[in-house]
């Protein structure tokens, strides 16, 4: 009954094409493949048929050509029907016609995304990611290493649908690596997958003291930004005259200034907002133990400070350092791996010291807007506003940014804050945190813990670890790089 009434609206809808009675080959088999999608559950696969072969008509694809395709998906449901009916179906309902074809090809759809070989002498430690690029889940039950085995058997590891596994073995090697070779089952058809793998010696764990102060290769090539909204009434804070408006934020308005040929950026305090006034008195005191407590190529992180003071409107003002290469929105999403990594460090070690020396708990507001590019290419933490001094108890009612701000009083909001600008180097501003790539993902994994319902979720302060933690781990994650 199901295909006679499939059958009848095909024939209404090629009736549209013109094809009339002489459609009725094209009727039958899409009735076919539509009558037995359904029953299976995957009445999504009737639609994108339809769309093809509708395609296919007005490309004026020959008769043959289309029925061929029909048949072969229809072959396929058949053939395959049982691994779909199995699946859970918000699983099933991602199942596409080119998925199909895959399977009819073989199990493809597993890929290994990274590969590398840490060699310690005649030891050691292989790490690989793998992506199933299919719906299906796949298990990987063997992991054979040219040049090399591993010194504990792999047992099973599944791969989820569209999802990754990462497998960190030791290995015993026995010569030169070139390659390793994965099988694994995927809708129950065993299949092997092999590539390159990349070997180096293992190195000492380079501490984020010897990053500091040096420049990062991804951030040396921004070019000075151009242009800003030029301000069109005078206005003078102390030495300082203002012509260009770049900015506000909660707390105040930030213009570029000229003082005898020195360029600053001045914020103001917002008039009619107190908490802004504190805002802008507590950077100032934060600048100010920095410049003196710091060391310089620590120092070098942190947004210069040039100036501070009141205006004739009775608004106080501080003046920092201005960095024409502007924030690290400028290379959200261009940011090789290894020097995102290294910006994370640099600005994770430079907070460390900042929590070591007493100036302040955390910054509480980090994200790309509030990390400059200096001329040398590094990075320049600023804007202090939201941050907690070294000696307060709390910090109510100070805000948060929503996707970077976590509502714990100590360095883990600034870890969770740090994972997401991981992310927003690697991978985009509009990425999800899971797009980061291994072995990135892990750090990002760590800092970025969460809990409540999807959509709605907030940071898990509990389980995220502070920064020294989150630092070890990332120097650690250098080495593979």
């Amino acid at each position: 009954m199901r295909f006679r009434e499939e059958l009848g609206r095909v024939e209404e809808w090629l009736s549209l094409y013109g094809r009339g009675g002489s459609g009725a080959d094209y009727a039958y088999r899409l009735a076919e493949l539509c009558a037995l999608a359904k029953e299976l559950g995957v009445s999504h696969l009737c639609g994108q048929a339809r769309a093809t072969v509708e395609g296919w008509i007005r490309e004026g694809k020959s008769r043959g050509f289309i029925l061929n395709a029909l048949k072969k998906w229809t072959a396929l449901l058949s053939e395959r029907g049982h691994l779909l009916a199995a699946m859970a179906p918000e699983d099933r309902g991602r199942v596409t016609l080119a998925d199909l074809e895959k399977l009819g090809a073989g199990p493809g759809g597993l890929l290994v995304s990274f590969a590398r070989v840490v060699k310690r002498g005649r030891r050691g430690y292989l790490y690989l990611q793998l992506k199933n690029e299919s719906p299906f889940r796949a298990v990987v039950w063997d992991v054979s290493l040219s040049g090399g085995r591993l010194a504990v058997p792999l047992g099973l590891v599944e791969v989820p649908p569209r999802g990754y596994a990462v497998v960190e073995r030791e290995v015993l090697l026995t010569g030169a690596s070139g390659g390793v070779s994965v099988k694994f089952s995927l809708a129950g058809v065993d299949g092997v997958v092999e590539a390159p793998v990349v070997v180096k010696e293992a190195a000492g764990v380079v501490s984020y003291r010897d990053l500091l102060g040096r420049g990062v290769e991804g951030l040396r090539g921004v070019k000075s930004s151009e242009g800003c909204e030029r301000v069109t009434v005078a206005s003078r804070f102390g030495e300082w005259e203002a012509y260009c408006f770049l900015g506000g934020g909660g707390y105040g308005e930030v213009y570029l200034a000229r003082r005898r040929g020195e360029l600053g950026a001045v914020k103001v305090a917002r008039r009619g907002s107190p908490g802004s006034v504190e805002a802008v008195k507590r950077e100032y005191e934060i600048l100010r133990l920095a410049r003196e407590r710091l060391p310089g190529e620590v120092k070098a992180h942190v947004a210069e400070l040039l100036d501070f003071g009141v205006g004739a409107d009775g608004l106080p003002y501080v003046v920092t350092r201005y960095y024409p290469k502007g924030n690290l929105r400028r290379v959200a999403g261009r940011m090789p791996p290894r020097d995102a990594l290294i910006v994370v460090l640099q600005i994770g070690g430079t907070l460390l010291e900042l929590y070591k020396r007493g100036v302040v708990r955390k910054h509480g507001d980090l994200k790309p807007e509030n990390v400059l590019i200096d001329d040398e290419g590094r990075p320049v933490i600023t804007d202090f506003g939201a941050a907690v001094e070294a000696g307060r108890i709390t910090d109510f009612g100070r805000p948060i940014t929503p996707g970077y701000g976590c509502a714990v009083g100590d360095s883990r909001a600034d870890v969770y804050a740090l994972g997401r600008l991981l992310v927003d180097m690697v991978a985009g501003l509009d990425a999800d945190d899971d797009a980061a790539p291994y072995p990135l993902s892990k750090l990002v994994k760590e800092a970025r813990k969460k809990r409540g319902e999807k959509g709605r979720e907030e940071c898990n302060a509990v389980e995220i670890p502070k920064m020294e933690e989150f630092v070890k781990m990332a120097e650690e994650l250098l080495a593979l790089f």
